[in-house]
């Protein structure tokens, strides 16, 4: 049974960490957290290396890395609609792996599988249409929102690879196999830098495209990043998950609507969240552009470098939703409740561990985007907040992953609703503006201002997270689901 975790002692955690009863629960999490690290780490260094490369074409001028900068929001907000179809594969495998119902997951698979790619086209001819009247929402330079809408166009026509890859990588994730997804975005990751490096700067007798060579190798790298995975799920014999060709076709002129159904039942309110989530990120990101070309440019190096930190609690998020949703699987809530805070341990010690790298190398990390010191001065004090917020996501993720893992969504999105809309962009708008520069008490906090916002969303994100997972209310939800489980075997 489940006992309360010794959280302050180190000696006693140390203990529990390696005892003969604990170890082979923390080789697991470890196990599997690592690679999906590694997956999610990789993913986030498709824009890094992009970002780093663009900035280096600015020689004393900030603008493209901005220009990279301002899609980044509009993009994900697009992408939030797979959430629903992501998640709800990543839940429901997991509870099909753990009742041992195995034979029913390639089915899953295929209708997410037509799914994605469906959202993918219709969003995807949407980001191309929209895309000047949407970076000229987000800048009013003219100059960087015309870069930014050719960038965005060419992202956009890339959707259905991105599609591709997250169908099959939420479901090798329900199913425990996180080093398969870790292979391929290794591979595409080191392509990604390949082509930047050619595209951008005009190397091996190509053209210099700059900021349109980038958004040209983010695309290739995608299509490398789907075509591997599909052909490992299609034609391995050894895949944990392998689906048929015909089957697949089959599935596309005759979707299975009662799996569609289950999955949007668990992952829409997953959906809403990374909606509410993006949009409000979105708002955010134009009031920081507010302060200028130099201001945004080292706000972006900031978003970077914090979304490569992020993997870490994202990792942990991730095996904290497939391992309590084997738990849930089996009828087992003591065990995914045991497993989600053991995971929670882990993640704020090795976030510890990040949060002070952070720190101490802020200003080597700033430079590795760009030499143009106004930009470096206004990153610097940000990083006190990257450092402190690592921290403080690290267990929220991991109890928002168990829940999800559960098929309790919904609160997960209440949490961003409120951080949001309640706390960042109010604060933020009140940082930057009225204790701004030409506020009435001239602080001038500006882009530290616009984190402060960010610190206090995420301390109330946790609480909200936190109340609802001891309450345990989420251990009702599979049982009200079980209901729908006669719908997968219907042929």
């Amino acid at each position: 049974m489940y006992s309360k975790l010794n959280t302050y002692n180190p000696i006693r955690i140390f203990r529990e960490m390696t005892s003969k009863e604990l170890r082979p629960l923390y080789r697991s999490i470890l196990l599997m957290s690592g690679p999906a690290f590694a997956e999610l780490f990789l993913s986030s260094l498709y824009g890094v290396v992009n970002m780093v490369m663009v900035g280096r074409l600015d020689t004393g001028t900030p603008g493209n890395i901005s220009a990279v900068g301002i899609t980044t929001q509009p993009f994900f907000l697009l992408i939030s609609f797979f959430a629903a179809v992501n998640i709800g594969t990543t839940t429901l495998v997991a509870w099909r792996i753990g009742a041992g119902e195995k034979h029913e997951v390639p089915a899953i698979l295929r209708q997410s599988l037509i799914l994605n790619l469906a959202l993918s086209i219709v969003l995807g001819f949407a980001g191309i249409l929209t895309a000047p009247y949407v970076m000229g929402f987000m800048s009013r330079d003219v100059a960087i929102a015309a870069k930014a809408a050719v960038y965005f166009r060419i992202v956009c026509a890339s959707l259905p690879f991105m599609a591709v890859n997250q169908a099959i990588t939420a479901a090798l994730r329900g199913a425990g196999q996180t080093k398969i997804p870790m292979y391929y975005n290794l591979v595409a990751n080191a392509l990604n830098v390949l082509f930047g490096y050619i595209l951008i700067f005009g190397r091996f007798g190509a053209p210099q495209l700059g900021v349109t060579g980038a958004a040209l190798a983010a695309a290739l790298a995608r299509a490398v990043s789907a075509i591997i995975p599909l052909c490992y799920i299609l034609f391995n014999k050894n895949s944990v998950i392998r689906i048929k060709t015909l089957a697949l076709l089959k599935d596309a002129v005759k979707p299975r609507l009662d799996i569609i159904k289950l999955l949007l039942s668990i992952g829409f309110p997953s959906s809403l969240e990374q909606i509410v989530l993006q949009g409000g990120l979105l708002l955010f990101h134009r009031v920081v552009n507010t302060l200028g070309a130099a201001t945004y440019d080292a706000h972006q190096i900031a978003i970077s470098v914090n979304g490569m930190a992020f993997s870490v609690s994202q990792a942990f998020s991730v095996s904290a939703t497939t391992l309590a949703g084997q738990a849930v699987g089996i009828g087992d809530y003591a065990l995914a409740e045991q497993r989600t805070r053991h995971t929670a341990r882990v993640a704020r010690i090795s976030a510890f561990s990040v949060a002070i790298l952070i720190f101490i190398f802020a200003e080597p990390l700033i430079r590795l985007y760009t030499d143009v010191d106004e930009v470096v001065s206004i990153a610097l004090p940000v990083f006190a907040f990257i450092a402190i917020i690592q921290f403080i996501q690290s267990a929220q993720m991991c109890r928002a992953g168990a829940l999800r893992g559960a098929g309790d969504t919904l609160y997960p999105f209440y949490s961003s609703l409120a951080g949001i809309w309640l706390f960042r962009l109010p604060l933020a708008y009140l940082f930057i503006w009225l204790f701004g520069q030409d506020g009435p008490w001239g602080l001038n906090l500006g882009l530290a201002g616009a984190w402060l916002s960010f610190f206090f969303d995420q301390n109330l994100r946790n609480i909200i997270i936190k109340r609802r997972f001891d309450k345990g209310k989420w251990k009702e939800i599979k049982d009200k689901k079980d209901r729908k489980k006669a719908l997968l075997n219907k042929s």
